[in-house]
């Protein structure tokens, strides 16, 4: 049984909606009435089916590329069928990818078996496409690049995150603007989605990233990027729950980053001691502020830490293997007096008394038994 499609021509309505997700808008589009189309998948397979569902949803999301690689599974399973071509075409539209559209259109022209009413949305697909691509104007061919970033600076947020995927030149201007980027939050919003989409292309303008997120595929392509050492000018970096993603070869491109000069170090489960000894050689030098909470780190590779030129505030907390030797050490080692603040909490074998010993060389000395840094009062 072939798939049944509903055609709509009433020219008041916006758009429809098929299991709560929007399919087709259809904006400035150069026919007489707005046509709409609702793809059945109720006669295929259930692989069929899941695919039209990934699609649907990851269109509501925004995940337009990953809506079309759907849609290119069902045409693999179906290439003479016209559905996945149509399914494919509106996404691409949606995405404003007028030249895909146009060859996907051609495609199923000429590979599909498609009866008459397939072939009339086809034709008015392409069409659309056509006729979008010849009255589309681009400002950034008009702008200076001066006045461009001016604009976008001044857009609400919501706005230039949707201004990412209005086509491949605006996402990698967009990501290439300094100024919109320094400071990058990602959340479990819409938001945060479009920004994940558009990562690789804004990630060499961030300074400063916290990953809000518990979404563990938006965690890793961050993570992926941060390994192909894609973050070159990034200051800080926060990441909340992101303990059993974090591996050593990711702490090993994080030291790569000769700009990073903040790091807090907060329960790695799957960081070994010889992983966080590794990073530390390689960014010690360009560190100003530095935290290890409840990490196996062993006592060499803390007193190691005392010959970074730069360091001025250390943190220490929960830490089994650092001793009142192991302090006394590390302040016989400090290259210079540039350390300004020293703060041990909850490390059980570090005492008040071996902390005293930190006072000739460091000027604030903090201490507490507990874990709590605002429990932790000032040696004098």
């Amino acid at each position: 049984m072939s798939p049944m499609y509903s055609i709509i021509t009433d020219p008041t309505l916006q758009y429809i909606e098929v299991q709560d997700t929007v399919i087709h808008p259809v904006a400035d589009c150069p026919i007489t009435h707005p046509l709409f189309i609702a793809i059945d998948h109720s006669s295929r397979t259930s692989t069929f089916n899941l695919l039209g569902i990934d699609a649907r949803a990851n269109v509501k999301q925004g995940r337009f590329d990953a809506a079309c690689a759907d849609s290119q599974k069902i045409i693999d399973i179906a290439p003479r069928d016209g559905a996945g071509y149509l399914q494919l075409a509106i996404i691409l539209s949606m995405a404003c990818r007028h030249g895909d559209v146009i060859q996907t259109c051609d495609n199923a022209l000429r590979v599909a078996e498609l009866s008459d009413e397939q072939r009339s949305l086809i034709l008015a697909t392409k069409a659309s496409a056509m006729h979008m691509q010849q009255i589309r104007i681009d400002p950034f061919t008009k702008l200076p690049t001066e006045i461009a970033d001016v604009i976008f600076s001044q857009l609400p947020w919501d706005t230039v995150i949707h201004c990412l995927v209005v086509s491949n030149l605006w996402r990698e201007y967009i990501g290439g603007c300094p100024c919109l980027w320094q400071d990058l939050q990602v959340s479990d919003n819409r938001a945060g989605v479009f920004i994940t989409d558009a990562a690789a292309s804004i990630a060499q303008s961030v300074q400063n990233l916290t990953l809000n997120t518990r979404d563990d595929n938006v965690r890793s392509i961050y993570l992926d990027l941060i390994k192909s050492g894609q973050f070159v000018k990034i200051k800080s970096l926060r990441m909340t729950d992101c303990s059993d993603l974090v591996s050593d070869d990711v702490l090993a491109s994080l030291g790569e980053i000769r700009t990073l000069g903040i790091v807090k170090l907060i329960k790695l489960r799957r960081v070994t001691s010889d992983g966080i000894k590794t990073f530390l050689e390689k960014c010690g030098n360009q560190l100003t502020k530095l935290k290890i909470f409840a990490i196996d780190v062993s006592e060499d590779s803390v007193i190691a830490i005392a010959s970074y030129k730069r360091l001025a505030y250390m943190e220490l907390c929960s830490l089994q293997n650092v001793t009142d030797q192991g302090i006394r050490r590390f302040i016989d080692n400090l290259s210079n007096n540039q350390l300004m603040e020293l703060t041990v909490t909850g490390c059980p074998n570090v005492t008040e008394q071996g902390l005293r010993y930190a006072k000739k060389k460091v000027k604030v000395v903090r201490y507490s038994p507990n874990e709590e840094y605002t429990s932790a009062h000032t040696l004098f």
